[in-house]
């Protein structure tokens, strides 16, 4: 659990920079960033499910 958190903490601290990363990396960056949203939550999950 404490990995867990820790790992959620820390992507939510790098959150904008990821975004901002992902606007260079497609024009549109708004279509890039759900992407991140959604490897970021996956993650977690197995994280989360992983520890248990």
């Amino acid at each position: 659990m404490k990995t867990l958190l820790t790992v959620t903490a820390t992507l939510a601290a790098t959150a904008p920079a990821w975004a901002h990363e992902g606007a260079h990396l497609h024009p549109h960056g708004t279509e890039v960033t759900p992407i991140l949203v959604v490897m970021v939550v996956m993650a977690s999950a197995y994280f989360f499910f992983r520890s248990r």
